[in-house]
Order: structure tokens, then C-alpha cells, then sequence
């Protein structure tokens, strides 16, 4: 490499190359102009009135909070929400008649509305509501809650102009403007559009040299296949996904705690969007991904692919040491509606948190019905079995269980049998008594040895035995006795699918073991599988929770309020999580100490972690934190026998004699293999939530029933046993509800044309913005919900004329007469996101590593990037040529480059990226080591193209622009290399660190 890194210096032609041509980002020279922040489309003309385009607006910013739907907040008993009440002030026909009009208009400060506090209206919204007054005042429905139409395209002059339906939409209202389209962009600035917009890369040079020499209308649709058909295309769209569900791989706050296996979610959602996945399918993999009847399979491993989709539940930060735990449970669940409403519905539902809200159909019972669906499910970390191996692991040694039990049984049975246990019991007794052991071993005729083993063993570890607590305040929390699986929650394979018979053997702890009486027990087949039972949820009562337990590699938990960030520090809850290390035939009390959180909601989780085995046979709940099992009794019968066996007091008649077929077992079940893990959501105990007053969770009123959003036709969920949420996703995308596909076909319209129909993509309320073109919308939506294809959406709007015009237009008066282009009368300049241009700056170089899915790469840390959780190594600068989607995304340490390009924080959605314009942004381009370091890997890839400089100053330009190089360009450059005398290879990497800080590089005309 030539000259790279931190220590890269900058000669000071290159400034003034750089200066020359990165100075003022906000300067480009074209006549169109960047899109605008975003501003409520009121298109004021002589014709009649638009409600919902024109009057709710105003109303909505200037007159809602103090007149609207909710009543803490309502001034004077005055609505102007809804016509029946408003019609109070107003007048239908008669504005100089209605106080409304005679308010707003006030010279007197004390008389005028809004208060003077609160700006006044201006003189177009002035005339706007006189107008409508005159008019008849009519109110009409919220317009995203109207029903989706299906509007055929509108007839338009230049129907030549038209080549998607779409296309007659937009013309239709240009035409109508007296506004002519701008022209059709040249080839490669079309091509560079397209690459970017649908992969987040630029064109390869051959496709842009085949596209300048070939720009036919065949070529471009070839072109756009061969997009929609990448690997890159499902990376590109899942970072806009990623956007909205606020994707992180840590916690944030103060110590940056990982989210294990987060980027399993990650490589999901690349999955479903290359393989263009149904989009109600999507969304109800998110919502309930977990309890679909057929789940989607991965296609290279054949895990389940749906349940991996519920992730981005729990990707939200989380408080390491809340002082409120049931208060930062509240503020998770607030964060998961918000990220649920806004992503698919495009509603702010957070907002009727704590009251009514306050300008769209939303009540507080709405929140927290919703909120019912969460308190009714949990997070877990699901086990996955690629390529079934674990099935059939586990199904052969099923088999092989299944074919030996007359014999194992037999040869165990013979064991037992050759003992004399009795005489052995009684000896135990007579010790136990008072009386000697060489005394006791002669009169009964035992040999001395074998019986003092037995006392050792039993006087420690047999004589206590699980009876019903006795004292007062203790309480059975379970007994795991008749039926108990139906009451946990059993994920993974460890707990098996059936509970064992007393004496079925098992094999465990490498020898083989027999079932007792009331205990839950993993390992029943292997101690190498996996897997989790969960309990019921239920409220705090006692001062301490005991467990009886025993084995290895096994973990008891009581999960408070759902926390589990005690998993990473121990400073909230300490206790609550606790090894098993006792693999003695006996069992060991484990106590946790929950007398700090009387009240609160709580379940259990028995874990085995495939290193061992855990066997649990009691909870207790006590006000003592003494073990509460002090008998000393002994089982019989059966039980007696498996349990004397399984404390290796009884010997097998003949080791040698163990049947062969049973001697391949313990080879075979060391052979069982791990599973992946992934995050995930699972259902719990079911449970409606209160109404939070004011949003404080310890003013308590109503139990709302779980459903869905009332306006948006809710039902009750059909089965109420579990969390409903399959129910919420099939209403969520109900063909009657017509927000979800308005909200994702603006989606992809934003995400392509630079600005959505509706400016406000994550709200469709009174308070966002109404669409430019609710035909158009409309029209887009209802053919997505149809085929409910991400990718058909892409294309036609990829083939249509709209897409294909240019950034400049030579008529001055189509920029008087829609000057914010909210028209579409030319096409919105773009810059590209920090991702995408530092993923064209390793595809330039020849750096990008095009591998697709796959675990993060360690973020690049700077010397700046320092504080709590600081991780405690750096990835490499390059990432390993990785794209961006691959690199850690730390909440507390985001690579400077991408916050330097509007990189939004992840903690709640957005749905479209602030697009700021600021002196940063050169100056990373210009300082950061990363760029340094790429020019001078591209510096020694255009050397090596070519002996000529004229070649490689064309080859730059083609990497680079998608297009030839120019004359003047062929000129300067080739001035700019001569005039670095005896080192012309710093010459290039100065020149290549110069491209990389062009208008042209970073943005798409």
C-alpha cells in the first residue's frame, strides 16, 4: 500500500484540489434542488375545499391540543374534532357568522385563538378555513382510516410520457399545474440511481460502460432484474427495516451490555428480503413468528426462519440498575408499542400512553390493550436445530433407548436384586441409633466396608426428603406431581417430551440412572442437550424462594418484571440466578431472597445449558431463609430402589456383563450436537393489563381485554389462553385494515423517490403530514396488498418515467410553480447514507469483501470512542472489507462515520433519516483513516490497471462516477499527478482521496 492510515499527510495541492471541489456541501450545480424538510402539503386553489388535506392540518397544529379528543386537556368544553361539536363556533355557510373565523382573526391578543403564545395563523390558513366555512364546514374521516380504493389511473395529454400506471398519476397533476416533467436523467447518472437505490452499491464499471454504449429501455429492465435479483439487495432494504426496529447488538445506558445472537435478526431479515417474502407473512413472522402453524424454513440450514423474526421485540436498550424495575418494565413495553405502531401502521400509539390521544382515534384503553399482548409473552433465546441434526441424534438414541429396555432393565434389576438392601437399611438404622459399626456389620452378617459407604451416604446426603412443608407460611409453589408439565412453558430438548416412569433409566452423568417420583428432570436421553422450562407467571408472596435441586452444567433464575439484564451485572437482583453443582444422588436447597420485590410479577426458569443435568423436585416459598426440609425419612418400594442405585450403592453384578448395544450409548450421546441460538419471543402466562393513570403504573385502573386498535376494527382475540398475538398480526394485516400497505408501498416510494408520498412515514395521524397523491397511494397500496411483493413494488416504480427524471430542469417556471417539488415535477437530488458511502469507497478500492450473512465484525474503535463498556479490543479499520450492515452496531460506541451522515440512534423507529447538511460530513471525508487508508489501496489498483495515466484517470472515473471521464477532468487530474515531482504514487493516493470527497461520489442527481 502507498501511503495510508492515521499518518497519512495531505499535500497542499491536494487541499486545494479539496477545496476546490468539496467546499459547500450544500453547493451542487445542477438547476433542481434537494429535497425539502418536510411541510404540510396545502395545495390552495379556486376549486372546492380538501378537508383532510387542507383544514385538518391546521386545525390539528393550531387548535387540537386545547379542543380536541382528549378531555384532562380540553379548554372552554370546546371540540373542533368532530363537526357535532364544533358547530358551536361555527356557522356551515355563514364565516362572518361563526366565532371560529371571528377568533382567529382578532386584533384584541386577549380575544384572539390561537393565544398569542401559541403564533397565529397565517393569511393563507385564514382562507383557507373562511373558504371551507363558506363552503358548508363538512368534516370528512381521518384520511388513512378511509378504506383502501382501487382508483384507476387518471387520463392524462402525454400518454407517450407513461410507462407505468403510476406514471398517469403524477402527470395527471403536473399537467393540471401547466408543469412539464424534466427530462429523462442521462445514462449513467440513471444507472448510478438504480445500483444505489436498490443495493446501496455502485454499478460495476461494465455495467456502466454497457449501459452508456446500450441506455435501451430492454437494457434498463435487464439492468433492474439483475438489482432486484442481487444478494445486495436484501442487505441494502434490510438496513431500512433496521432503521425502524431500532437494531442494535447491545443495550446502551451506561455499560453497554451485548444482546447475544442479535445478529441472527440481522441475517433474517436480509433472507426475507431477497427472497421476497410475503409482506403479511413478514409481519407476522415479527409479531408471532413463534406460534405460526407452519413456520418458513431457512433455506441453508432448515432452521425455523419465523420464530427468528420476533427478535426485534427485545432490541431495545435496557438499564442496567433500574431503581423502578416495574417502571422500566413500562418503559420497555411503551418502546415496543412505539416500535410496533409507527413500523406497520404508521400510528404514534405511545402517544395515548397516558391520556387519550390527543389528535388521532387512540384511546389509553387501546395502549393498553395492546400492552396485554407483551405482559403476556416473554423473551427468550430460542434453540435451533440446523439441518436436524439434533432430531436425529436424538431419534437414534431414542431407537437405541427403545430396543435395549428389556435388556437394560433386566441387567439392572439382576443388580438390585443380587443386594440385600434390607439388611443393609436396618444396619444404616441400628448406626444411626447409637450402635457400632464393626458391632452392626458383624451381626448381620455385611461386610464392613459396603456398610460404612452406605451410612456416609445416607446420613449426608439421602435423609432429607421433599414432604409437605408444615410450618406456617410455607407454601407449595410446585410439587411436580400428576400432570405439572402443562402448567411450564418447555423449549429446547433437555426436559424431553414426556415425563419418565419411576425406574426408567436414563443415561446421565456418564452412567445410567433411574427415574424418581416428582421431579423435573433434563437429561433424559443425553447430557449434552439443551433446554429451558419455564413457569407459569405469578405475584411475589413470599420473602424467599427455595429449591430443592441437584446435577451439573444447570442454572436456577427467577426473572422479576421481566428483567434480565442481571444476566450481564449482578447489581439488580443479585441471587436471582444460581448454579447447580451438586451431582449427588441427594439434593441441595438453593434459596433466593426476593423480599425487596413482595408484589411484583415473577416466573421461573430451570436452564440446562448441555454441560450437565439439573433435576428439581420442590419449590417452597418461605418467610424463613432456612432451608425448610428437615425430615428424615426414606422412599419406598421403586422409589427406594432408584434412588439407592442412583447413590452408587448398589453395584452392577458384573460390569463386564453390561449388554453391548447399551455399551455404545455413552460414545453416541457425546455425539449429540449443540444448538444455535437465536433471540425470540414465546408466549407466557396470559394476562390483560391495567390502565395506568397518567401512565403511572402504580395508579391502577380498569383490566383492558387484549385486542387490537378499536378504530381500526378490533376483535378479541379467539383463544385467550395464550398471548393473542397471532390474532393482533392477523388483524394487523387484514385486508379491512388499510394503514399497513398505505404505510409500507410509501415506504419503498421514500425510499426510492427520496421523499414518501406522505413526507411523515412513521405517522399517518393528523399530526403528519397529508399525501401529496392519495390516488397514487392508494392505487400503489391496494396492488401491495394484492401480491404483497416488496420487490414488484421496487420494479414498477424502477421502470416507471417518474423514476427516470433528471434532478435539473431547464424550465424556470415548474420551480415557481412547485418550488418544493412536491409535485414530483423532477427528481430529489439524493445524498447517500454513511453506509453506503463508505461501502462505495471499498467497492472502489477493490476492498469490499461481497460475502454475504454471517456474525459481526468488532467495530473500529478511535481513540475518542472511550467511556463505560468500551469494548476491550478494536475490530480492524476496514472492518475486513466487510459491508456496513456487518459491523457491530454498539449503542454507546456507533462508528463516527455513520453519526457524521445522519446514522439515526437506535432507540425508536425511523422510518425516514434526518438529512443534514453540515461542515462534519467534509471534514470526515477528508480526515478519517479509513478513507486515507482506501485511496491508497485504490492508488495501487489504478496503477496496476494500465502504464498510461489517461487509462487509469478514465478507470477512476468509471469506478468511481459510473460514467467516462471528461476532458477537463482527463486535464486536471493528469496536472494534478505531474506536478508531484519523484513520487507519483502518492500523486494517485492523493488523487483517489480526492474523488472520494466529490459532490459526485457522495450524492445521486
Amino acid at each position: 500500500m502507498i501511503r495510508t492510515g492515521e499518518n497519512t499527510k495531505i499535500v497542499p495541492w491536494t487541499v486545494c484540489v479539496l477545496a476546490a471541489l468539496c467546499a459547500g456541501l450544500a453547493a451542487w450545480p445542477v438547476k433542481g434542488r434537494a429535497g425539502n424538510a418536510p411541510t404540510a402539503f396545502i395545495k390552495v386553489t379556486p376549486d372546492r375545499i380538501d378537508f383532510n388535506r387542507q383544514v385538518r392540518p391546521i386545525l390539528a397544529r393550531n387548535c387540537l391540543v386545547c379542543h380536541g379528543r382528549d378531555p384532562s386537556s380540553r379548554q372552554a368544553d370546546l371540540r373542533l374534532d368532530n363537526r357535532d361539536d364544533a358547530l358551536a363556533v361555527i356557522k356551515p355557510g355563514n364565516p362572518e357568522d361563526s366565532e371560529l373565523l371571528a377568533r382567529i382573526t382578532a386584533m384584541d391578543p386577549g380575544d384572539r385563538m390561537p393565544p398569542p403564545d401559541h403564533g397565529q395563523l397565517d393569511p393563507d390558513e385564514i382562507r383557507i378555513l373562511r373558504d371551507w366555512i363558506e363552503q358548508g364546514a363538512q368534516y370528512e374521516q381521518l384520511w388513512a382510516w378511509t378504506p383502501l380504493s382501487s382508483p384507476p389511473p387518471p387520463d392524462v395529454d402525454d400518454r407517450a410520457w407513461c410507462r407505468e400506471p403510476i406514471d398517469h398519476f403524477i402527470l395527471a397533476d403536473l399537467e393540471s399545474s401547466g408543469i412539464q416533467p424534466a427530462p429523462e436523467a442521462e445514462p449513467h447518472v440513471l444507472l448510478r440511481r438504480l445500483a444505489f437505490d436498490l443495493t446501496g452499491l455502485p454499478p460495476n464499471p461494465e455495467d456502466a460502460r454497457g449501459f452508456i454504449d446500450d441506455p435501451s429501455e430492454e437494457h434498463w429492465n435487464r439492468l433492474i432484474e439483475q438489482y432486484i435479483d442481487s444478494p445486495h439487495f436484501g442487505e441494502h432494504w434490510a438496513r431500512h427495516w433496521m432503521d425502524l426496529i431500532r437494531y442494535a447488538e447491545t443495550r446502551g445506558h451506561e455499560f453497554d451490555y451485548g444482546i447475544p445472537n442479535a445478529w441472527k435478526y440481522r441475517d433474517y431479515l436480509i433472507n426475507a428480503f431477497n427472497q421476497d417474502v410475503p409482506y403479511g407473512q413478514l409481519v407476522m413472522e415479527h409479531v408471532a413468528g413463534d406460534l405460526v402453524g407452519e413456520p418458513r424454513l431457512n433455506t441453508s440450514d432448515m432452521t425455523n426462519e419465523s420464530i427468528k423474526g420476533t427478535g426485534f421485540w427485545f432490541l431495545h436498550q435496557g438499564t442496567h440498575g433500574p431503581v423502578d424495575v416495574r417502571q422500566d418494565e413500562v418503559e420497555r413495553v411503551a418502546n415496543q408499542i412505539d416500535v410496533l405502531s409507527k413500523t406497520f401502521v404508521g400510528l404514534t400509539v405511545s402517544c395515548a400512553r397516558c391520556h387519550d390521544h390527543k389528535f388521532d382515534p387512540i384511546t389509553t384503553k387501546d395502549y393498553y390493550a395492546l400492552a396485554g399482548f407483551l405482559q403476556s409473552s416473554r423473551s427468550q433465546s430460542t434453540y435451533l436445530d440446523p439441518h436436524g441434526r439434533i432430531d436425529d441424534a436424538m431419534r437414534s438414541l431414542a431407537q437405541l433407548h427403545e430396543a435395549t429396555t428389556h435388556e437394560r432393565a433386566s441387567w439392572i434389576l439382576e443388580s438390585i436384586h443380587a443386594q440385600d438392601i434390607d439388611s443393609m437399611l436396618d444396619g444404616v438404622r441400628e448406626i444411626h441409633d447409637g450402635s457400632g459399626l464393626e458391632e452392626t456389620a458383624a451381626k448381620l452378617g455385611l461386610d464392613r466396608t459396603v456398610l460404612a459407604k452406605w451410612v456416609d451416604q445416607l446420613e449426608a446426603d439421602m435423609m432429607d426428603a421433599p414432604d409437605p412443608p408444615a410450618e406456617d407460611g410455607l407454601r407449595w409453589i410446585e410439587q411436580f406431581e400428576g400432570p405439572f408439565r402443562d402448567r411450564w412453558f418447555i423449549s429446547g430438548m433437555a426436559f424431553g417430551e414426556s415425563p419418565q416412569d419411576v425406574g426408567q433409566a436414563r443415561f446421565q452423568g456418564g452412567r445410567w440412572m433411574l427415574a424418581e417420583a416428582g421431579t423435573a428432570c433434563s437429561g433424559l436421553m443425553t447430557d449434552q442437550a439443551q433446554g429451558t422450562m419455564r413457569s407459569q407467571t405469578f405475584e411475589l408472596v413470599d420473602d424467599f424462594i427455595h429449591f430443592r435441586a441437584r446435577g451439573t452444567g444447570s442454572r436456577l433464575r427467577l426473572i422479576i418484571d421481566g428483567y434480565r439484564l442481571n444476566q450481564a451485572n449482578p447489581l439488580l437482583f443479585e441471587g436471582m440466578i444460581q448454579d447447580v453443582d451438586h451431582p449427588g444422588a441427594g439434593f441441595a436447597t438453593y434459596t433466593m431472597d426476593a423480599r425487596r420485590y413482595q408484589g411484583h410479577r415473577a416466573h421461573i426458569e430451570l436452564i440446562d445449558d448441555g454441560d450437565g443435568y439439573l433435576e428439581v423436585d420442590a419449590i417452597v416459598g418461605s418467610p424463613d431463609q432456612e432451608s425448610p426440609w428437615d425430615n428424615h425419612t426414606l422412599p419406598a418400594g421403586p422409589e427406594l430402589q432408584a434412588r439407592l442405585w442412583n447413590m452408587g450403592l448398589i453395584d452392577a453384578v458384573d460390569p463386564g456383563s453390561i449388554p453391548s448395544q447399551l455399551g455404545s450409548y455413552p460414545e453416541m450421546s457425546s455425539k449429540v450436537p449443540s444448538p444455535a441460538r437465536a433471540l425470540a419471543i414465546e408466549d407466557g402466562s396470559p394476562e390483560d393489563e391495567y390502565v395506568f393513570i397518567r401512565g403511572q403504573h402504580r395508579s391502577r385502573g380498569p383490566i383492558v381485554p387484549r385486542r387490537f386498535i378499536e378504530s381500526l376494527g378490533a376483535v378479541a382475540p379467539r383463544d385467550m389462553t395464550g398471548s393473542g398475538r397471532l390474532h393482533l398480526a392477523e388483524q394487523i394485516i387484514d385486508d379491512g385494515n388499510p394503514l399497513t400497505w398505505r404505510v409500507m408501498a410509501n415506504r419503498t416510494w421514500h425510499h426510492m423517490l427520496g421523499r414518501g408520498i406522505v413526507e411523515t412515514t412513521d405517522d399517518f395521524g393528523s399530526m403528519g403530514t397529508p399525501p401529496s397523491h392519495p390516488e397514487l397511494l392508494d392505487y400503489m397500496a391496494d396492488r401491495f396488498r394484492r401480491d404483497q411483493s416488496i420487490k414488484n413494488l421496487v420494479r414498477m416504480i424502477a421502470r416507471s418515467s417518474t423514476y427516470r427524471m433528471s434532478s435539473s430542469t431547464n424550465q424556470a417556471e415548474s420551480e415557481d410553480r412547485d418550488p418544493g417539488n412536491r409535485l414530483w415535477h423532477r427528481a430529489i437530488i439524493k445524498r447517500l447514507s454513511g453506509e453506503s458511502i463508505r461501502d462505495s469507497i471499498l467497492a472502489t478500492s477493490g476492498r469490499l469483501d461481497r460475502t454475504i450473512l454471517g456474525p459481526p465484525v468488532p467495530i473500529h474503535l478511535t481513540p475518542h470512542m472511550t467511556g463505560r463498556g468500551r469494548p476491550g479490543a478494536s475490530g480492524p479499520l476496514d472492518g475486513n472489507g466487510r459491508r456496513t450492515i456487518y459491523i457491530t452496531v454498539r449503542r454507546n460506541f456507533l462508528m463516527p462515520m455513520l453519526t457524521a451522515f445522519d446514522f439515526p440512534e437506535p432507540s425508536e423507529p425511523v422510518g425516514a433519516r434526518t438529512r443534514s447538511n453540515v461542515p462534519a460530513q467534509a471534514l470526515m471525508l477528508m480526515n478519517d483513516p479509513f478513507v486515507h487508508e482506501q485511496a491508497g489501496v485504490w492508488a495501487e489498483a489504478l496503477i496496476a490497471s494500465s502504464r498510461e495515466d489517461h487509462d487509469r484517470i478514465r478507470q477512476a472515473c468509471l469506478q468511481a462516477y459510473g460514467r467516462d471521464a471528461k476532458p477537463e477532468e482527463i486535464r486536471d487530474f493528469q496536472r494534478f499527478v505531474d506536478e508531484h515531482e519523484g513520487d507519483r504514487g502518492q500523486a494517485w493516493n492523493d488523487l483517489a482521496h480526492v474523488i472520494f470527497n466529490t459532490k459526485e461520489f457522495i450524492y445521486l442527481k
